[in-house]
């Protein structure tokens, strides 16, 4: 019983230190995303954009997420729509899924 809890006392450090380096992150690189992120990144600035300006409808959704399949553009979208557009986001919502793989 006494292994149980150290190994989730160190998957709660683990997934503190991951959460307290991206934000580390965020904070010390000021430049923007590049290379494969925007392959997520820019499907769901498109998914953000169409529902504010209330255009968004199945044949747009299909056009913008033709390739992948669009949990993770559509979580970029929820960000978008909670936090606001800025380039940290790709960051969050990755620590999110990270932490859902640890959890499972």
């Amino acid at each position: 019983m006494k292994n149980i809890k150290v190994l989730k006392f160190l998957l709660w450090a683990l997934i503190i230190f991951c959460i307290l380096a991206n934000f580390t992150w965020l904070y010390l690189d000021k430049q923007p995303p590049e290379g494969n992120g925007l392959q997520d990144l820019l499907p769901g600035l498109d998914l953000y954009n169409a529902i504010r300006a209330g255009s968004l409808n199945y044949r747009h959704f299909l056009k913008i997420c033709w390739i992948y399949p669009p949990l993770v553009p559509a979580s970029y979208t929820l960000f978008y729509l909670i936090f606001g557009t800025n380039t940290g986001m790709e960051l969050m919502v990755n620590s999110i899924y990270l932490i859902i793989m640890l959890l499972s």
